[in-house]
């Protein structure tokens, strides 16, 4: 994670990574001390607009998790961190698996990716398929348990910090996303955008190549790119996240892993026409290695996109709470 280049980002990103291990009950006066104690620093240091001087007072007070440790004691600052990060990881992990799963049965597959942990889920009945996602919520459990043992109590501060959950955002980043957004609504929405962008062949001889299955499937784009749009819309307003911010990012990121598993279930995503040198045979080629090509493509995507939304859903926990 980079480091914020806004003085005040970098106190608020000290203070965020001091919470996470710190006590929940004396969490909250202890931040407030630590924050009068930089502010008073900084002014020691020549003030806030002074070049250096936040970072300086940081410094004075070293890095979070090991002022943590010297204000609760080093154990109970790696207990609180290893019950933080297994907080984060199990939802992260399990929800990644779970689409995995949810994938291969949709494309009934016979296989496992890994025999025992990934494959399909049992569609016996729904109480099979139950007692199938039950099974995969255990079996995470325990990997991210072991996962941690193995990594140790002096680790697990530094992985926190790579496990943020803040949403990050600007007006600006939401001004350009708008943009981005109109325009991809433009291209799959208006057909002679569309089928001048997807399409082979050069001259009047260009063809759309964009199979009908995948057309059919626009109107679940539209709705997902209406979502991101309004979450860029809350976050023109308000200047940072907020929980209605971050629940529509959730809903929106959810909707497009969706889509994206939708598209894995297509049996034809482009049709290549024949001709310019290329026999029937070469052309269905083509087709069913983009298919693969997308179905790899589409798979990480989903992936990352419900991590996405659990980040999401675990930032509006952490906001709730605080």
């Amino acid at each position: 994670m980079s480091t914020p280049t806004d003085p005040r980002a970098r106190v608020a990103d000290y203070l965020e990574r001091l919470r996470d291990v710190l006590p929940a009950k004396s969490a909250a006066s202890v931040l407030a001390e630590v924050s009068a104690l930089i502010e008073d620093r900084v002014e020691l240091e020549g003030g806030a607009g002074a070049d250096g001087a936040v970072d300086r007072a940081l410094a004075a007070l070293g890095p979070p998790e090991r002022l943590a440790a010297a204000l609760t004691g080093e154990t109970a600052s790696g207990d609180v961190a290893r019950r933080v990060a297994f907080g984060r990881l199990v939802p992260l992990v399990f929800a990644a698996h779970l689409v995995l799963a949810i994938v291969l049965t949709l494309v009934g597959a016979g296989t496992a990716f890994v025999p025992g942990i990934v494959g399909a889920l049992p569609t016996d009945s729904p109480v099979a398929t139950g007692f199938g996602v039950l099974g995969i919520f255990f079996i995470d459990v325990g990997i991210v348990a072991v996962a941690l043992t193995l990594l140790g109590r002096d680790r697990v501060p530094s992985l926190l910090h790579r496990l943020r959950l803040e949403m990050p955002g600007t007006r600006r980043d939401a001004a350009l996303s708008l943009v981005l957004l109109a325009l991809v609504a433009l291209l799959v929405n208006v057909p002679s955008f569309r089928d001048a962008l997807f399409a082979l062949g050069t001259g009047d001889d260009r063809a759309p190549i964009l199979s009908p299955e995948v057309l059919a499937l626009v109107p679940f784009l539209d709705v997902v790119l209406a979502l991101f749009a309004v979450r860029n819309v809350l976050l023109l307003r308000s200047g940072g996240e907020r929980i209605a911010s971050l629940a529509v990012d959730a809903a929106a990121s959810f909707a497009a892993a969706g889509v994206a598993v939708l598209v894995m279930t297509r049996t034809e995503l482009v049709r290549i026409p024949t001709g310019a040198g290329l026999t029937e045979a070469q052309a269905r080629t083509f087709a069913d290695l983009l298919l693969r090509v997308g179905f790899v493509v589409c798979l990480v995507g989903a992936v990352l996109l419900v991590a996405r939304g659990v980040r999401r859903l675990l930032r509006i926990r952490e906001l709730w709470s605080a």
